[in-house]
């Protein structure tokens, strides 16, 4: 499966606008629901621990371009399980993620606000 478009010009967006500060070690990719679509949200943090999924609410960094809303025909209509996966693998399948800041991080997760991080890298 390739990576959605939507997400793909997403990030590139966020590669072309201004580096993060130099402390940003780990991103996380959050998702909330609206009750018209889900949203996919990206901070980076200057923080990382395996063992603790806090760090991903150490905000360092909040791109300008922070949200993309997720409500394409292949989104509607998906409980927060699936949403989740297909964000997963679009990420996972994404050549921007190989690219630039997110090359280097030492950590990046995915998950919903209210539940648990899934580490991508």
């Amino acid at each position: 499966m390739s990576s959605a478009p939507e997400i793909d010009n997403w990030l590139k967006v966020i590669l072309d606008s201004p580096e993060p500060p130099d402390n940003i070690v780990a991103y996380y990719f959050g998702l909330f629901e609206t009750p018209k679509f889900h949203v996919l949200y990206l901070i980076g943090s200057p923080e990382f621990d395996e063992d603790d999924d806090d760090w991903a609410y150490e905000i360092g960094y909040e791109p300008a371009n922070k949200y993309l809303h997720l409500e394409g025909p292949e989104w509607k209509g998906l409980k927060w399980g699936a949403v989740l996966e297909k964000a997963k693998t679009h990420l996972l399948n994404s050549p921007m993620l190989a690219k630039g800041r997110f090359a280097s991080a030492e950590a990046i997760a995915v998950g919903f606000d209210d539940g648990d991080l899934v580490r991508i890298k």
